[in-house]
């Protein structure tokens, strides 16, 4: 979480430039996915929910962070949300074990493990 309110003005200032950029360069119809590092209880997770219909993989190490997802999934029926508890640091730092680290498949998107889930 940001610890300053500058700092949270500045991550959607650039995720609305981002957002901006692929809306512009990608078919309209082509559903995006994402993996969000850590951002599970900040207000641009609803931004990147709305945003990401074809697969939002939230991660983060907070079970509590991850407990407001889940709720919110099942309130809402968000059925192309997958919460993921994961220390980031230790799943993209550690380059010997390829098992619990995350790739990107030209033809599946983000992937955890061995593939995108369903």
């Amino acid at each position: 979480m940001s610890r300053y309110s500058r700092d949270k003005v500045d991550i959607g200032e650039t995720l609305a430039r981002v957002l901006r950029t692929l809306s512009k360069a990608l078919p309209l119809g082509r559903p995006l996915r994402a993996l969000s590092v850590g951002s599970s209880t900040e207000p641009q997770f609803r931004i990147l929910e709305a945003n990401f219909r074809g697969g939002l993989c939230p991660l983060d190490v907070e079970r509590a962070a991850l407990g407001v997802i889940r709720e919110r999934i099942r309130r809402q029926w968000l059925t192309h949300v997958f919460p993921l508890r994961h220390d980031y640091t230790k799943v993209f730092l550690d380059r010997d074990d390829g098992s619990t680290g995350f790739r990107m498949g030209r033809d599946r998107g983000l992937q955890s493990g061995s593939r995108w889930p369903s």
